[in-house]
């Protein structure tokens, strides 16, 4: 009775409701039971298949922001294995301990179911536990968040069962894309061997095309050869008729003119008559029937082409002669004109010469008969020049027979020299020269004798006239000395220009009167 009063007057405990997990919507947003009835939606709905794989997403998410807090944090601050394990186990707990964390992670509970159903896992963590008296309205929040579990169980289950008959169907699509796949390439196999197939056939077919093609290129080459050659045969032909048309031809002028008038007036009758054959007949017809006309008529001309050919003969011959008697002629007569004419141009030069030689001689002679000689020295020099022009004369031409004056003596003298010189042009020149070269040598030989001549006899003098001054009887000068006024020097050049001058004067002397 104490007990029953006890419990009478305790106060009856208020019914706590317990408070349904939040429920996860078509958004994937965590929805509670209470806002979900006040709502008046079913708080059950499944959410569509896509938004599984965004909730698998946003976990994986949710991992990898732990991971790199837990990267960022201090090395003492860091989790261990051992201290991860012990979060676990304890979240674990504390989801068998608070209904309505558990109820609210879906995830959470599976854990929590997987860890109950290990029995050593269970008794090790409840063994320490204080076992306490549940009442009716835990009990029955219990069951209920049991049947809500396994109430998303189910859903999940079924979820997964669809997601694998999806996967099945596709599979199913897969095999029989790819039972079309060999299919095609089954088919795409038999299109590549009638292909072969074809081409082969059409490497036949062209092969025989080709060797037909070669046999006909060769049956026309052999038919080609066999018209070349008949075409050949044909010129060869022609030209042996040609060539017996011109025998004939040969033949016909050799026959007599009777013949051909004969002919002639038959050729007109045929023409007349009209008949062709018969003018065919006639055209062919020869006169000669005998080989021997033929010879008769070769061997008569045979005898006139060799009296021709003497005949041509003899005249080529008189004709040679005549050529080369015209040719000597005129090659002399050329020769003689050169000969001519180079002695017109030397006898030009020769008389300029002997012009200007007897310019100087006349204005020597004048000089010399200006005053400075006497009349008895200039018939004295006459007397000499005289007596050298004949003896000249006599050694040139001959005796001066017939007193011929001195100017009538240098005229023959000089045609004499005219004539010599004529000669001279004629001999060869090697002669001439080694004569001129003789005569030049003498000629040197002859003035040097002579200079040397003149130098003893200058000596003789100037030895006599100093044996004459020693012999002298001195003079003997009395009062001054007379002393003549100094002349200027003389100039080497002027005095080398008379000297020069002196020379030439005796060389002209010398040639002249000596």
């Amino acid at each position: 009775m104490a007990a029953v009063s006890l419990l009478s007057k305790t106060p009856p405990k208020e019914k706590t409701v317990p408070s349904l997990p939040p429920i996860i919507n078509n958004k994937g947003r965590k929805v509670s039971a209470d806002s979900a009835k006040s709502d008046g939606k079913n708080p059950f709905t499944m959410p569509p298949d896509y938004e599984l794989f965004t909730l698998r997403e946003r976990e994986r998410n949710l991992q990898r922001e732990e991971r790199a807090i837990e990267r960022k944090l201090p090395v003492h601050e860091k989790p261990t294995y051992a201290s991860r394990m012990n979060k676990k186990l304890a979240a674990v707990r504390q989801a068998a301990m608070t209904p309505e964390s558990s109820s609210t992670d879906i995830k959470g509970f599976d854990q929590a179911s997987r860890i109950h159903e290990n029995t050593q896992f269970v008794l090790a963590t409840t063994r320490e536990r204080r076992v306490e008296k549940e009442d009716l309205n835990n009990y029955l929040n219990k069951k209920r968040e049991m049947f809500l579990m396994q109430y998303s169980l189910g859903v999940k289950r079924d979820e997964i069962q669809k997601l694998e008959d999806i996967a099945k169907t596709e599979e199913r699509k897969i095999e029989a894309a790819e039972q079309y796949l060999e299919q095609s390439a089954a088919m795409f196999d038999e299109f590549l061997k009638e292909n072969d197939k074809n081409s082969v056939e059409a490497i036949k077919m062209a092969e025989a095309a080709t060797k037909a093609k070669l046999e006909k290129v060769a049956e026309i080459k052999r038919l080609n050869s066999q018209v070349m050659a008949i075409k050949s045969e044909i010129s060869r032909n022609d030209d042996h008729l040609n060539e017996l048309k011109t025998y004939r031809q040969f033949l016909n002028e050799l026959a007599p003119q009777e013949w051909h008038e004969v002919r002639k007036r038959r050729l007109e009758e045929m023409k007349r008559a009209s008949d062709a054959t018969e003018n065919e007949t006639l055209d062919e017809e020869v006169y000669f029937d005998n080989p021997a006309q033929l010879l008769e008529i070769f061997t008569e001309l045979e005898e006139q082409n060799l009296s021709l050919i003497q005949n041509s003969q003899e005249t080529e011959e008189t004709l040679d002669e005549i050529k080369h008697s015209r040719r000597s002629t005129q090659d002399r007569m050329n020769y003689e004109v050169q000969v001519l004419r180079f002695q017109i141009s030397e006898l030009e030069k020769m008389i300029e010469k002997e012009e200007a030689k007897s310019l100087e001689l006349e204005t020597k002679a004048k000089l010399f008969s200006f005053g400075e000689y006497k009349a008895e020295d200039q018939e004295a020099m006459l007397s000499t020049l005289d007596k050298k022009v004949a003896d000249v004369y006599n050694k040139c031409i001959g005796g001066n027979e017939a007193a011929v004056s001195t100017l009538q003596m240098l005229t023959a003298i000089e045609g004499r020299m005219e004539e010599l010189f004529e000669e001279l042009e004629t001999l060869p020149v090697e002669k001439v020269e080694s004569a001129e070269k003789a005569k030049e040598k003498e000629r040197r030989l002859r003035m040097r004798e002579q200079k040397l001549q003149e130098q003893r006899l200058h000596q003789e003098e100037r030895l006599k006239r100093a044996l004459e001054r020693a012999q002298a009887d001195p003079k003997r000068t009395t009062g001054r000395r007379l002393v003549y006024r100094s002349e200027p020097p003389v100039l080497k050049h002027q005095q080398k220009h008379i000297d020069d001058q002196r020379e030439k004067e005796e060389e002209e002397m010398q040639y002249f009167f000596t």
